[in-house]
């Protein structure tokens, strides 16, 4: 089908040389503002259509702007805007079968495929099997339920897709060689009220900073999910669900940990046998780990907690899992290599059972297992290579303690009669 072209008159690709000036003048983007489709439209579609060389102005910055309704746009290119390729403000429109490139111009940091805004959180576009390529960022996001699924990204300059306080679900996307391989998370993944639910991806997702579980809501973690971070930390406020079965099915890690999800941030893939590779391996303290607040919720199964404990985000507890006045329930689960403790409990009831703590060696005073003013329940847990298995201040209490195994730790208990008192 021949398409729809909608471009800058300086572009002679289409049309042919309408200014007559031959190759003196050559298109660029924000050649011109682009189309705008707006609450008084209704009924708007586009198929094979062409959007190329617009952008400009202070305010639409889109080859094609919508803005509160819903348009159908599907086998279409938006390439060559300034900024947005596609921008969809409180639209429920539905997205699929495009090719979103080249939309990435120098010194325009927000520029993107398409950018998704909503300032109300129940717009709810649909994108579905669509092509970014080259952008300086695939999707854009901010607000609202967007389904975003079967997208493929590949050689975006940042990420493939950005996702800020952002509640709406991501699943089959995939893609490489962009800067960084993965889903980045910002500021709040669930609204008060709501649920959140993290299905797979061909891609891990990632937070850096601060991301929060407000109160009253809820996160579902589905398996396959993985979950990488630099330097960031999850406060949970509200409720936890880890929904896996295995310690290897649903992985919270830090971005330098290539043994899941893949080189994240395509430095090469980390041989620590290999003193001339470049690539970042990971270590203890890469990320500061998850921390539930007061009256925070966890129930969680099947999951694994890696490279975390770092103290760079505000509050951070040198640990894995922080648990603070919470009720928690952890089963199936790893905690590895965490700095200073795997699991940190502070005045809380938690039980533990069919899990593993391993490779807790720093600090010197490090322990896999710490809790201050809070009864446990252990069962069937595995604690080896800890510089110390559990640590307890003299106001905690062991309730149940069976089936506990001990391999290589320099030191079992603290105090040393803590399981025989």
């Amino acid at each position: 089908m021949v398409p729809i072209i909608f471009t800058s008159i300086y572009d002679d690709e289409y049309g042919g040389d309408l200014n007559g000036d031959a190759t003196s003048t050559v298109p660029a983007p924000g050649d011109w503002y682009g189309v705008w489709i707006s609450g008084n439209s209704n009924d708007s579609v586009f198929d094979y259509t062409v959007f190329r060389y617009g952008g400009a102005g202070n305010y639409e910055k889109a080859n094609l702007y919508v803005e509160n309704t819903s348009v159908n746009i599907s086998n279409s290119v938006f390439e060559y805007s300034k900024v947005y390729g596609l921008s969809l403000t409180n639209s429920d429109s539905q997205v699929s079968g495009n090719v979103f490139r080249y939309n990435n111009t120098a010194g325009e940091l927000s520029a993107s495929g398409l950018r998704i805004f909503n300032s109300s959180s129940t717009s709810s576009p649909t994108i579905q099997n669509n092509t970014f390529q080259e952008n300086r960022t695939g999707i854009a996001l901010q607000g609202g339920t967007p389904n975003i699924s079967q997208n493929t990204f590949t050689s975006n300059l940042s990420y493939p897709i950005k996702a800020q306080s952002s509640f709406g679900t991501f699943s089959e996307n995939s893609g490489s060689g962009n800067g960084i391989d993965a889903i980045l998370l910002q500021s709040a993944i669930t609204k008060t009220n709501g649920t959140t639910t993290l299905r797979a991806n061909f891609l891990p997702y990632m937070f850096s900073g601060e991301l929060r579980i407000m109160a009253s809501s809820t996160l579902v973690v589905e398996p396959e999910v993985v979950v990488k971070s630099s330097g960031g930390i999850l406060r949970v406020y509200g409720n936890l669900n880890l929904n896996g079965q295995n310690p290897e099915d649903i992985v919270f890690t830090s971005i330098n940990d290539d043994s899941v999800g893949g080189d994240t941030n395509n430095d090469g893939i980390c041989r620590p046998d290999n003193a001339s590779s470049t690539a970042q391996c990971p270590s203890p303290g890469d990320w500061s780990g998850i921390s539930l607040l007061p009256e925070a919720e966890m129930r969680a199964m099947g999951f694994a907690v890696k490279y975390a404990g770092g103290t760079g985000a505000r509050g951070a507890s040198e640990a894995g899992l922080t648990i603070q006045e919470s009720k928690v329930n952890l089963e199936n689960a790893l905690f590895d290599t965490n700095t200073k403790y795997g699991v940190k409990i502070i005045n809380a009831t938690t039980t533990i059972k069919n899990s593993e703590f391993r490779n807790h060696t720093q600090p010197g005073n490090a322990a896999a297992l710490a809790y201050y003013n809070s009864p446990i329940n252990l069962e069937n847990v595995t604690f080896s290579g800890n510089n110390l298995a559990i640590y307890a201040d003299s106001k905690s209490i062991v309730h149940t303690a069976t089936d506990l195994m001990f391999l290589n730790n320099a030191a079992t208990t603290s105090p040393e009669d803590l399981l025989n008192p």
